[in-house]
């Protein structure tokens, strides 16, 4: 929008902005082409990277500018002290009250038409964070993931500031005062968020720098290829499994394409079966299928939050029972991660006996 309204106003001056664009279409247009040959164009507004199965976002808060619920946080903070949810919710109307008067002001000052612009866009950044939520393009999991409404939220706080400072500028000696209130009341619906990492109330935090368990690693420092079949059980009562090689998953092996295909390969269906007849007490030996993946070991992760459902701790019990009973896995035990088994006759693994102490796997033991 930015670059538009550049181009737009810049009149003799229009070539130092019109290729802008230029390095970032010329990024994005691989993707696009492969999209557009897999029949699914909307993927291209997926969010890049790891996909976040993120709540859904009301209206309501996406009128407050907050691209997810909770109210910026302070949905807790009232639940803490004893305040209902539209308590909550009506204070932080109140807090944003101030800036949005402004700008609604703007539009009957002397700079009205500037300011016109400047909601325009605001609305424009509103209406694309409330089409985003009603996009799902992605996945994790059993669960779809649709857009994020950030980028949205942020043209619509760019409109919205930026009609309440043309309002401003009118109002000459007493400019002060209301900017001043409205910059501290936007302020104070922000301290949650911006003190989250302050007050370890952020989704964002420091690990161990290991996303599998110990035994696993150590196995991975000498034979980088060996594979982990990580399997997530689902709120609807299924199994997520992917297969890891090496020492874990990092962000250079995620693929925007993988996340939003629509199609189930023939190599996905073939995992997805060997998983099936793995989590039943079907006397299936699979030990020859996880060969030929590469597959020496097996973690089954505890289900959380809110995947920790009935029907999620079903399946975890109904596969352990099941893993437990496979004579080609033997136990390793229980790890940060979750439940490890080792393929019992892979090739190029070592038989292991499971360590007595449940918490630390050595790999000393082998």
């Amino acid at each position: 929008m930015l670059w538009l309204g550049a181009v737009i106003f810049s009149r003799r001056a229009v070539m130092r902005y019109i290729g802008i664009p230029i390095p970032a279409l010329a990024l994005v247009l691989p993707l696009a082409w492969e999209q557009l040959q897999r029949g699914n164009l909307f993927g291209v507004f997926a969010d890049p990277g790891l996909p976040n199965a993120h709540a859904s976002t009301s209206l309501l808060d996406l009128l407050l500018g907050l691209p997810e619920s909770g109210v910026g946080g302070w949905a807790s903070i009232g639940s803490a002290v004893g305040m209902s949810s539209d308590t909550v919710m009506l204070i932080a109307f109140i807090l944003l009250a101030p800036l949005a008067l402004l700008a609604l002001v703007s539009l009957f000052l002397r700079r009205a038409g500037l300011a016109a612009v400047a909601a325009v866009v605001g609305i424009l950044g509103f209406a694309t964070a409330v089409a985003a939520t009603l996009i799902s393009v992605s996945s994790t999991g059993s669960l779809e993931v649709s857009i994020w409404p950030g980028a949205g939220l942020s043209l619509y706080w760019l409109g919205l500031v930026g009609a309440a400072t043309f309002g401003l500028s009118t109002f000459k000696r007493f400019a002060s005062l209301p900017a001043v209130l409205a910059a501290f009341a936007i302020t104070i619906l922000a301290v949650p968020v911006a003190t989250s990492t302050l007050t370890a109330t952020s989704d964002v935090h420091s690990s161990t720098g290991q996303s599998l368990p110990a035994f696993v690693t150590a196995e991975a420092a000498s034979n980088p290829r060996v594979g982990t079949l990580v399997l997530n059980p689902q709120a609807d009562g299924g199994l997520a499994a992917s297969i890891v090689h090496g020492m874990g998953a990092t962000l250079e092996t995620q693929s925007t394409l993988a996340a939003t295909t629509s199609t189930v390969s023939p190599e996905a269906q073939n995992v997805a079966e060997l998983v099936g007849n793995l989590a039943s007490r079907s006397g299936t030996d699979a030990s020859v299928q996880l060969a030929q993946l590469g597959v020496e070991f097996v973690v089954l992760t505890p289900p959380t939050g809110g995947a920790a459902t009935p029907d999620a701790q079903a399946v975890l019990a109904r596969s352990k029972t099941a893993f437990d009973s496979n004579s080609s896995l033997t136990s390793i035990g229980e790890t940060f991660a979750g439940e490890l088994w080792q393929i019992t006759g892979t090739p190029g693994s070592r038989r292991c006996r499971p360590s007595r102490r449940r918490t630390r796997v050595r790999p000393s033991v082998c």
